[in-house]
C-alpha cells in the first residue's frame, strides 16, 4: 500500500526526494544547474506534492541501492551528554579556534582584547535548546557560525563597534536558540552560517558525481 506523500512527515518527503535528485545527478542525467533549481524547491517548500513533482520525471533509487546510497543527515545534531556549565575562551593579544565536532554547553564565554576568536557552532552537538553567548571584545573581533535551523538573537551593547546578524530570521522553530548578549568596544562579531544545507548536498553531490565519473 503506498501512502499519498501529504500524509507523510514531511522531512522524510524530503529526504527521500534529495537522495533521488543526488542519484540522478551523480549518475549525468540531470544538469547542475537542474539540480540545484530542483534542490532549491525541495529545501524551501513543505508541499509535499510539489516536493515529490521535482523527482517525478527522474530514474527512482531501488530499493537495493538505497544501503549504499544516502545523503548525509544534515540535521543539527543533539546529545544528552553531560557538559561543564560553561565553555571559556579568553584571548589576550592573542587568537583562537573552536571548531569541529564538540559538545556545545548551554554557556560560552568569549573575551577578546587586541585579539579574535572563531566560535563554529556548524558541526557542534548541541547539549541545550538554548545557548548563551556572553562576549566582551575590545579591540579584536568575534566570528560566529551557526548550522542552519539555528536562531539567533543579539543584545549587545555596541561603542565604536558592531554587530552583524545574517541568520535568516524564518530559521526552523525547531532548532536551537543562540543569544548573544554582551559588551562590544572597538571592535566587531559577525554572526553567520558556515554552509547552508543546500550547500552541503551540492557538496556531497558533486562529490557522488566526482566518484561516478572517475569509473567510467
Amino acid at each position: 500500500m503506498q501512502i499519498n506523500a501529504s500524509d507523510r512527515p514531511i522531512e522524510i518527503v524530503k529526504e527521500e526526494v534529495i537522495e533521488v535528485l543526488i542519484y540522478n545527478y551523480s549518475h549525468g542525467n540531470i544538469n547542475e544547474e537542474a539540480f540545484e533549481r530542483r534542490l532549491d524547491v525541495v529545501v524551501d517548500s513543505n508541499d509535499a506534492e510539489k516536493i515529490v513533482s521535482q523527482v517525478a520525471d527522474l530514474d527512482p533509487l531501488a530499493s537495493d541501492m538505497t544501503k549504499d546510497f544516502n545523503a548525509p543527515d544534515m540535521s543539527i545534531q543533539y546529545s544528552t551528554e553531560e557538559t561543564t556549565d560553561a565553555e571559556n575562551v579568553v584571548c589576550i593579544f592573542a587568537g583562537s579556534d573552536r571548531k569541529g565536532p564538540w559538545l556545545v554547553p548551554s554557556k560560552i564565554n568569549v573575551i577578546t582584547v587586541f585579539g579574535g576568536a572563531n566560535i563554529d557552532l556548524s558541526q557542534g552537538i548541541f547539549t541545550s535548546k538554548t545557548v548563551t553567548l556572553k562576549v566582551f571584545c575590545m579591540f579584536g573581533g568575534i566570528n560566529i557560525n551557526v548550522p542552519e535551523g539555528v536562531r539567533v538573537s543579539t543584545s549587545t551593547v555596541n561603542m565604536f563597534a558592531g554587530i552583524n546578524n545574517k541568520i535568516r530570521s524564518s530559521a526552523d522553530y525547531d532548532g536551537p536558540i543562540l543569544r548573544v548578549e554582551g559588551l562590544v568596544l572597538f571592535g566587531g562579531v559577525d554572526i553567520k552560517i558556515k554552509q547552508t544545507i543546500k550547500e552541503k548536498f551540492t557538496e556531497f553531490a558533486n562529490q557522488m558525481k566526482s566518484m561516478f565519473d572517475s569509473k567510467i
